[in-house]
């Protein structure tokens, strides 16, 4: 079978990447492995220096363009064409990229996130699997945050993109169940594929021992829907019964208002040290080092992180929203807390430093439930899927 991913980031972009790159990375190298051919489709910051060798493996990284960034600058009267500008010229980029691949190597499935399928739903929707990663509106819609004019034009986009795709599938139930019912659709349509963790993290380096500094971890965008905030708000309360405790801060900066630095002599002091992205050799180093992780937000459609951490032994707490319950059971693979509540993140946090026998219970169990994330499973499984398109 040859399938081809469509992908606003790439899992071979050392200096970018987030959910949907973490995702590609995992799934690539396993349907490589079942004998598939894959061709990637992304753009990509820089050209890439590490990919893989492999004769069914082929990548296109391309620079999307940026006219949405150019009206950006027109003043507020162009705010609402923003988003749908982006998706328009972005699908198109795609698809014009594609098409000049899929004309010698026809594809059997092409795989996109919400962002970038507008135009193979158009002209190859009975090839068209969306993955739901996440879009604006539904991150803005279930979290209290206003619905701007161009929010709303830009998820109009998406949904016909997703109701002419032939397979639509989502990581966890929760965000499936919440789209079905954005779609109007009263039956259950969309195929529940949780999202596999990378092949490395089955077998981490475990040379890297814990900080003898307690440090809380923080792996994720920097963004108000992941609670960042409320995590620095916890900061003066940890330091109450650990004056040295240090929060790690890993992943881009995506919001206004936050000032933060890469110093680590002023992070030190202040308690907090921000950075920036970190690779994934980078954060399977910062996992074994921690003590915690922390996972404040708002809203989730999945929770990778909390699979990595699990998969390096360290114990997580997390906010009981969106589909983080799916993956941690409250006081088995972690702590679930109200979300939005410093200081119930604070004690989740401190109940785990305070009792040893909590967290290798936490780290015992965490063990076992990764193993439900196989990537080779996975694959099957989203291979069977894709099968069951070409029966219809």
């Amino acid at each position: 079978m040859h399938i081809v991913y469509i992908s606003i980031e790439s899992p071979y972009d050392e200096k970018r990447g987030g959910g949907i790159a973490s995702y590609l990375r995992a799934i690539i190298p396993a349907m490589l492995a079942q004998g598939h051919q894959v061709t990637l489709i992304s753009h990509a910051s820089q050209p890439p220096t590490n990919l893989p060798s492999n004769n069914n493996l082929r990548v296109k990284h391309i620079r999307l363009p940026n006219i949405h960034w150019v009206l950006s600058k027109t003043g507020k009267i162009a705010d609402p064409l923003l988003l749908p500008v982006r998706q328009i010229e972005w699908s198109a980029a795609f698809y014009l990229a594609a098409r000049r691949i899929l004309q010698k190597h026809p594809a059997d499935v092409i795989e996109t996130a919400e962002t970038g399928a507008l135009f193979f739903a158009l002209h190859e929707p009975q090839k068209l699997v969306v993955r739901l990663h996440g879009c604006d509106y539904v991150f803005r819609k279930f979290t209290g945050q206003s619905l701007s004019i161009g929010t709303k034009l830009n998820f109009w986009l998406e949904k016909q993109s997703i109701m002419r795709a032939w397979l639509v599938t989502s990581p966890s139930q929760f965000q499936s169940r919440q789209m079905e019912v954005l779609l109007g659709w009263r039956t259950y349509r969309i195929q529940i594929i949780p999202n596999p963790l990378a092949e490395p993290y089955f077998n981490p380096i475990s040379n890297f021992k814990k900080s003898r500094r307690p440090i809380i971890l923080y792996s994720g965008r920097l963004a108000s829907v992941k609670g960042t905030e409320i995590l620095l708000k916890a900061i003066p309360l940890l330091k109450q019964k650990y004056p040295r405790i240090l929060i790690i801060l890993a992943g881009d900066l995506q919001m206004t208002g936050l000032k933060l630095n890469h110093d680590a002599r002023l992070g030190l002091r202040e308690g907090f040290l921000w950075l920036g992205h970190q690779n994934q050799t980078e954060m399977m180093k910062w996992y074994q080092r921690a003590s915690v992780l922390a996972i404040p937000s708002l809203y989730e459609t999945f929770g990778l992180a909390a699979l990595e951490a699990m998969a390096c032994s360290l114990p997580v707490v997390a906010s009981r929203v969106g589909a983080l319950p799916e993956i941690i059971q409250d006081g088995q693979t972690g702590i679930l807390v109200q979300s939005g509540d410093e200081k119930a993140l604070v004690d989740g946090i401190l109940k785990i430093l305070m009792d040893e026998k909590l967290a290798a219970k936490l780290i015992k169990n965490g063990q076992e439930k990764i193993k439900e994330y196989n990537s080779q499973q996975v694959a099957k499984n989203m291979v069977q899927s894709f099968l069951g398109i070409k029966l219809i």
